[in-house]
């Protein structure tokens, strides 16, 4: 699911951070007593995954996609319906808790910290992984 996260971003041109919070809404999520049946039931697990990214973009990025475009990109396998009702599931579970730390947080709150000049920490913000 992670691949299929990275494409779909890179495609959009959205942040790679964002696959990380998708992932770990999706590893959380999992954890709780409504992902149980996500883990027994491969399109339930791909339901969950594809809206786990789409709160994800809906929270993170400056544009967000349109539950029909993420019923689209499932091959209308689940309706904008389904996704949305989802996203309440996994928001519930979550106990609306939708700001995880990633390493990327940690490293711009530690740049503010660190007493260096403006050129090294333009530099430095600019790195992103590929």
């Amino acid at each position: 699911m992670v691949t299929w996260f990275q494409q779909i971003v890179d495609h959009c041109g959205f942040d790679r951070e964002s696959v990380l919070i998708a992932t770990s809404y999706l590893d959380r999520f999992l954890m709780t007593k409504s992902g149980v049946p996500a883990l027994h039931n491969k399109n339930t697990f791909q339901l969950v995954a594809m809206t786990c990214l789409y709160i994800a973009i809906k929270l993170f990025e400056p544009e967000v996609i349109n539950p029909a475009i993420v019923s689209f990109l499932s091959e209308n396998l689940y309706s904008e319906k389904q996704i949305t009702e989802m996203e309440m599931v996994i928001l519930s579970a979550l106990q609306w808790r939708v700001q995880p730390p990633t390493a990327l947080a940690f490293v711009r709150h530690f740049l503010a910290l660190v007493d260096m000049d403006d050129t090294s920490r333009g530099i430095i913000t600019k790195l992103r992984p590929s």
